[in-house]
């Protein structure tokens, strides 16, 4: 494994600027972006569709029968020249006919630099004549000069007559592109789940359904949700973690040529609530990467030892205390204040005005409960959390009822906060660098990781840049990417405040 930088463990430097007062404002309707969805499998994706710099939104399961495309149009909004910051595009974009869809991610899937979708496809019903939720399988279209074309391929893989549980992407088999897990939850008619499939990718247009030779036992009926590809043992291998719905929590390690091996027990993720929603990331800023899953009326939270076995502390930590009655679902980490630590939001359901909630970190991993103050209503299922306006602080996307919200982040008002924002780009690697690593360096010692991962929150294709707050400094004194490959590069003396791009 290649050196990466070592942890600074003194509380002092792990201590950003305490930046406690931030505000969201709903700016859904006037930045024409409140599509009516048809809950509850609406799900949305976020990415580069046109290739202009600016992050798009696709919305599934919404009224239009397929996939619908809304283009950013920051590059002209941001200067007043046009009024609206989105606009339905899906007309001149996406094929007659497309399949109705219930979540989907934004991916290069033939590595040809331009972002092509995968999406959870419904069936039709054949007495009710309608696409049916609970009858779902896959479907793939190619981004051609940033329109999109179905890919034919088997029109039943990964079918099954349950709804979506999750998706992800990564490359586990080390061959260059991008190869997927689609899990399934259950049905109306039985308590039963799954199964869940693993897709290998084999070049466009091959997509082989290996399931069967997984070595885990992914096809196995269970309750599957949410599923993350990602290196949790830091061995440079994609492994597997999947929200499990009432049962242990699924997780598998990669023996490093695709095939993996159930080690839930081993390893510690024996939660058996109802996990639904995932997001992974390095909220103690160890070097690891930790989980947090949304629950009923609680929260989970696997903290990694570094060698990939895990703990929940939620309670502990602060983030296990919920609104009454709330059944959460999308969650996302992020840096919200811009103070260099990883803070925690997530949406959820219920009766008795039952919402989720919003924590601040304090730099070591610990949490505190602030969704009184941030102006934003947590009520959905899914949630993305994206700089839809490209002033360097996270906005938040929500699929709420019968429509999807933006919040604008007001945090970057403030001089005092900077930021920085990197896309990589793979070439021996898949374009989207999925599996890379980001370790970012501060002149106060502290050391931030973040991870390039698909498919986190809950029905949702979160984006793929990744976002650092730097607090009250502007500076970056080392940058080290680890590429999916396990190749390192170094660069020093990054100023932030600006969007930076690497290629492999």
């Amino acid at each position: 494994m290649p050196n990466l930088p070592l942890r600074f463990a003194l509380p002092l430097l792990l201590a950003g600027p305490a930046f406690s007062q931030f505000d969201f404002v709903d700016v859904s309707a006037t930045k024409g972006l409140r599509p009516p969805l048809s809950p509850p499998v609406a799900g949305v994706a976020v990415g580069d569709v046109d290739g202009d710099g600016w992050e798009d939104v696709v919305v599934f399961g919404g009224m239009h029968p397929g996939p619908q495309v809304f283009r950013n149009m920051g590059q002209l909004a941001s200067t007043g020249a046009e009024p609206r910051w989105f606009h339905d595009v899906t007309a001149e974009v996406m094929p007659a006919g497309a399949a109705p869809a219930s979540m989907g991610l934004l991916l290069d899937l033939d590595n040809d630099g331009d972002q092509d979708m995968v999406v959870s496809r419904r069936y039709y019903d054949p007495l009710e004549g309608n696409p049916d939720p609970f009858d779902t399988g896959l479907a793939y279209y190619e981004n051609v000069g940033g329109r999109f074309v179905e890919i034919t391929v088997d029109p039943f893989q990964a079918r099954a007559a349950r709804r979506h549980g999750g998706m992800t992407a990564g490359d586990i088999d080390g061959d260059g592109d991008l190869d997927l897990v689609f899990t399934h939850n259950g049905s109306f008619e039985t308590l039963a789940g799954g199964p869940g499939a693993c897709i290998r990718n084999e070049g466009l247009p091959r997509f082989v359904d290996i399931t069967p030779s997984f070595g885990a036992p992914l096809g196995d009926d269970n309750r599957y949700f949410s599923a993350i590809l990602a290196d949790f043992d830091g061995d440079v291998d994609l492994d597997l973690h999947v929200a499990v719905d009432f049962y242990k929590d699924f997780h598998c390690h990669n023996d490093g040529t695709g095939v993996f091996t159930l080690v839930t027990d081993q390893v510690g993720t024996t939660n058996t609530g109802a996990d639904m929603g995932l997001s992974v990331g390095d909220m103690d800023n160890d070097g690891d990467l930790d989980i947090y899953s949304t629950n009923i009326g609680t929260g989970v939270l696997y903290v990694n030892d570094g060698a990939g076995n895990f703990t929940d502390e939620a309670g502990a930590r602060g983030a296990a205390g919920w609104s009454p009655n709330a059944i959460g679902w999308g969650n996302q980490w992020m840096d919200v204040d811009l103070d260099q630590d990883l803070d925690l939001a997530f949406v959820a359901i219920g009766n008795s005005g039952a919402h989720g909630e919003a924590y601040l970190n304090d730099g070591t991993g610990h949490f505190t409960k602030v969704t009184a103050s941030q102006n934003i209503e947590l009520r959905g299922l899914g949630m993305i959390a994206f700089d839809y306006d490209k002033d360097g602080d996270l906005d938040v996307l929500i699929t709420r009822q019968q429509n999807l919200f933006l919040y604008e982040n007001q945090a970057a008002a403030d001089p005092s906060r900077h930021w920085v924002v990197i896309d990589l780009e793979g070439t021996t690697d898949n374009r989207n660098a999925i599996g890379a690593r980001i370790d970012l360096e501060t002149p106060n010692g502290v050391i931030q990781t973040r991870n390039i991962i698909a498919g986190q929150s809950y029905t949702n294709g979160t984006s793929l840049r990744q976002h650092f707050g730097l607090g009250s400094s502007d500076q970056i004194t080392k940058l080290t990417i680890r590429w999916p490959d396990g190749s390192v590069d170094v660069h020093s003396g990054l100023v932030g405040d600006q969007y930076l791009a690497f290629k492999q």
